[in-house]
């Protein structure tokens, strides 16, 4: 059976001993992970263990109850709070309830209301897991947001470069009929809707026609085993898997089912719609520009005219030729950043294949090799490195690059830049860390004595969010910010009762605790030692 965690968090001992003592945890469901006797040391030890339910007084000394159900609230929002108090008191109840705290029990309480209390908390807690893990409600809720999921995704494929991985995922988990290499795509767009109007009747009634149009289009589309269709604003787009050895224009089915559309919609509805055809599709990463290439084809409509089918390679063919594609070049710097020596490898081999697989003139290929290594060169540039730390003086790359005589060369060139370029970011890199850090600790070395000093502050200083200073200082300092900080108040609070006569009170002012109780026992907490019998030579 899992046991779940408790943290008993009183200022009096003998109360959290009597608590712990009498209650068969368990029994209960339950195990006592620590205890703490004030909110400040509850925190740190909540950080370490992640109970499931703290179970605090209200009143007690450096951080009370209801600040440390704030601070829960804040930074564990899935742990449960319960208040002990020995006050009858309405705003404290109400300031509870505010905060989440799931009851508020008045002292004294007895061993038998304590475990009908825990009783109901662990149901509490059995409910949340069973409801997260009930794989039906999961299947059920998945189920119903298939058709969103899935539009989402085909809205995000024909828009931008997707990694063929993602989409072969993708594919697979939503279900989707897409399993060939070769894509078609046409756009099917209504030429009654691309016209404003803010008619709010107008807009009700061109929503009900678009609807119209998509049944009658998802119709077609299922009787022909056409391929996918989804609503992408006022238009419909339908992704068409080539069989072996078809193509849009030799394909019958397509041509059929194209316009079977056109001219159902306009026998029904007694409207039109214009369909634009685009480019074969060779690799589903690239299905943006096959999508662009539809859009494009409907462009010709102004010349053309609507209600028709238009085939975009009927109106551009093809051209031959070669160009560094946008998701190969992302890819690549993308690569050179992360600094992972394979990744790099890999995509610079994927860029020469392209050429490799394309018969193209040399002036072409060398053009190629320049758009590449342009984009490098912009990458240095946004990275700010220093280009002489990376290329020999006076070189000409154009002459490196017009000398090449085999592939070979080209790659092993290719590499070599790429590694020094990674090579001197990753340099650069941790010098700015150890610069960020080294400021940092010159920063709380010089005011250490603010009570108000904190990460947040510190941060606003160092111009860099909270979050990666927090990493970076524990990574780099194996302390979190509020250690490192008491480290350098306690080691300064030892050298002034070394070294002078101030009073304890006053010494813990200086060094950032406007409260000497709290000063004393973070000290002792350190050390071992009261701030007196530390200076009594105790140590």
């Amino acid at each position: 059976m899992q046991l779940y965690k408790i943290l008993l968090v009183d200022d009096e001992e003998e109360i959290r001993k009597g608590i712990i003592k009498k209650i068969k945890w368990e029994e209960l469901g339950f195990v006592v992970v620590g205890e703490a006797e004030n909110g400040i040391e509850a925190l740190d030890i909540i950080d370490k263990t992640m109970p499931d339910v703290v179970i605090t007084d209200i009143r007690m000394p450096f951080m009370d109850g209801i600040k440390l159900a704030e601070n829960i609230k804040y930074r564990f929002p899935t742990n449960k709070v319960i208040v002990l108090s020995g006050f009858d008191d309405f705003e404290y109840a109400q300031e509870a309830i505010k905060l989440g705290v799931i009851r508020y029990i008045l002292k004294p309480i007895n061993s038998i209301e304590f475990t009908e209390l825990l009783k109901e908390v662990k149901h509490l807690l059995d409910e949340e897991i069973r409801s997260k893990n009930d794989l039906e409600t999961l299947k059920i809720n998945y189920q119903k947001s298939l058709p969103l999921l899935k539009e989402r995704f085909l809205n995000h494929w024909i828009e931008d470069y997707v990694a063929e991985e993602e989409i072969e995922e993708n594919i697979h988990i939503l279900d989707l009929d897409i399993a060939q290499k070769h894509l078609a795509l046409a756009v099917i767009r209504p030429d009654e809707l691309g016209k404003e109007e803010k008619d709010i009747k107008t807009l009700k009634n061109k929503h009900l026609l678009k609807m119209a149009i998509f049944n009658i289009c998802e119709e077609v589309v299922k009787e022909h085993n056409l391929g996918t269709i989804f609503m992408k604003i006022n238009e419909m787009v339908v992704i068409i898997p080539l069989k072996v050895h078809e193509t849009v224009k030799s394909s019958s089915r397509i041509a059929v089912a194209l316009e079977q559309i056109r001219i159902a919609v306009q026998k029904y509805l007694e409207t039109t719609v214009t369909i634009g055809v685009g480019n074969i599709c060779t690799n589903k990463s690239m299905l943006y520009k096959t999508y662009a290439s539809a859009l494009a084809a409907l462009d010709y409509t102004i010349m053309l005219g609507s209600n028709k089918i238009i085939y975009i390679d009927d109106i551009e063919p093809a051209q031959n030729d070669i160009n560094f594609e946008e998701g190969d070049e992302r890819e690549l710097l993308g690569a050179i950043r992360v600094g992972q020596k394979e990744k790099i490898e890999e995509a610079v081999s994927r860029v020469l294949a392209k050429v490799e697989e394309t018969q193209v003139s040399l002036s072409d290929y060398q053009i190629y090799i320049v758009e590449v290594f342009s984009s490098i060169m912009r990458l240095i540039k946004n990275m700010d490195l220093d280009i002489n730390k990376i290329f020999p003086d006076n070189v000409n790359f154009f002459t490196i690059i017009n000398g090449f005589r085999s592939k070979k060369e080209v790659k092993e060139w290719l590499l070599e830049v790429c590694f020094k370029v990674t090579e001197e970011f990753s340099l650069k890199r941790s010098s700015s860390k150890s610069d960020i850090i080294e400021r940092a600790q010159k920063y709380i070395d010089s005011n250490y004595w603010d009570d108000e000093l904190n990460a947040e502050k510190l941060c606003n200083y160092l111009h860099i969010s909270t979050n990666y200073f927090s990493a970076l200082f524990k990574k780099e300092t194996k302390l979190n910010f509020t250690s490192y900080l008491t480290k350098v108040r306690i080691e300064k609070a030892k050298e002034l009762l070394r070294n002078t006569d101030m009073k304890a009170f006053d010494i813990g002012n200086k060094v950032g605790y406007t409260e000497g109780h709290y000063f004393s026992y973070v000290f002792k907490k350190i050390t071992g030692l009261t701030p007196t019998e530390y200076r009594n030579g105790k140590a």
